[in-house]
């Protein structure tokens, strides 16, 4: 909500100018006569453009902040201003005293947090609005601080689990680059360049000496790839196909189906839970799955229900739901605890997304130790070969 500076008739005939808050120039007039005083002008205040993004962990701190105010009594524009107050950076703050300012104005939460989506998604908005139309807001912003906490630990469960492999790599390639670049190159150059040379060392020497002379033009047709796809992942065919194929990746294809299924069951239970209708509630979870291909599946899956199908049926149809997970949301919707259902069925598929990773880290550990082992190992005993030979030949001339 934007800032006026105005000039003012006060009740008693005298001028007074100030700052106030106001949705525009009519609102303004409006609450300078309910402060029995006549505007006379008003310019509005030029402020910076608000840039305000809000991490993960960040929006985990403010929805918790808001629950535990607002559940003990305490004011929505003073709990918002409380946490304003230690915000870690000028952006944030600005941002959360404009949607008090909002709030101040007569605006609604969802309404006054809607104005930065990149800071607060669809899904966050409209449970807010849920919360506020029921009176339960302390309750659903509990339920929305508890759908962050576990995407954060989800997100933490795939940090953990693939820093091992890129570690492993990342130093194996760069034992790889040291001895192609650096020791075969001198151990040659030590010994002139009549010394014979081993087929296989020559072979490397090659390599080497064509990433070294062709690195720029490597370079360039990397950053110009990672451009092009950049671009093509833009296009909703493209990008439609590159979401399915994901899904078909050996060994990592079924995790990333059941990460994207458990945030849909979890999504879609916290809104039921909090009152929004089941069509909305499929509609906002679209965008919760991250994955065209899925996103498409659960558009028909909200055309089944909306045309009168069961739930458990039109997620069934989809081909993509462990049978397990179907099974408790079918018994769900027949007994009419849905909501619980969809938890209990995330929690299943969290587990099975555990076991998953586990799987794939098993097989595919032990298959980069032993690739890259043979890889470095080739390195290494050419790199002694060669040196047997060069000073084998160096003997045999004495």
């Amino acid at each position: 909500m934007p800032d006026f500076h105005y000039r003012m008739a006060a009740a008693d005939g005298r001028l007074q100018t100030g700052t106030m808050a106001a949705p525009d120039e009519a609102g303004l007039a409006e609450r300078i006569r309910h402060l029995g005083g006549i505007l006379i002008e008003a310019k509005p205040v030029r402020q910076r453009p608000i840039k305000a993004r809000m991490g993960r962990r960040e929006r985990m701190t403010f929805t918790g902040h808001m629950e535990t105010a607002i559940g003990a009594g305490i004011p929505v524009v003073e709990a918002i201003r409380g946490f304003a107050a230690h915000a870690p950076d000028e952006g944030l703050t600005r941002m959360l005293e404009d949607v008090a300012h909002g709030l101040e104005g007569g605006e609604g939460l969802a309404h006054a947090l809607g104005r930065y989506p990149k800071a607060f998604s669809p899904l966050y908005i409209s449970m807010v609005a849920t919360g506020e139309e029921t009176g339960r807001l302390d309750t659903v912003l509990g339920r929305l601080n508890a759908y962050l906490e576990w995407q954060d630990a989800l997100a933490r469960d795939l940090r953990q689990a693939t820093v091992y492999p890129a570690v492993i790599i990342t130093l194996v390639l760069a034992l790889i680059v040291f001895l192609l670049t650096f020791v075969l190159p001198r151990l040659v150059g030590i010994f002139g360049s009549g010394a014979p040379i081993p087929a296989a060392a020559r072979v490397l020497l090659g390599v080497s000496a064509f990433f070294g002379d062709f690195w720029p033009v490597m370079l360039g047709a990397l950053v110009a790839g990672a451009v092009a796809f950049t671009y093509a992942r833009r296009r909703e065919a493209f990008a439609l196909w590159l979401d399915r194929v994901m899904l078909e990746v050996p060994l990592f294809g079924t995790t990333v189906r059941l990460i994207r299924v458990s945030q849909l069951m979890y999504c879609l239970g916290l809104l039921l839970d909090a009152g929004v209708d089941i069509a909305r509630s499929l509609t906002l979870s679209e965008g919760v799955v991250e994955n065209r291909h899925l996103a498409k599946k659960v558009a028909q899956v909200g055309e089944r229900v909306v045309g009168g199908g069961r739930l458990g049926e039109a997620l069934e149809a989809t081909g993509v739901f462990p049978p397990l997970s179907l099974q408790m949301v079918a018994v769900g919707e027949e007994g009419g605890r849905l909501p619980e259902a969809l938890f209990r069925a995330t929690e299943f598929l969290r587990r099975e997304v555990q076991a998953s990773i586990r799987l794939a880290l098993s097989i595919l550990e032990p298959a980069i130790i032993i690739v890259l082992g043979i890889v470095v190992g080739g390195i290494a005993l050419t790199v002694f070969y060669t040196l047997y030979t060069i000073i084998s030949s160096i003997g045999g001339t004495r």
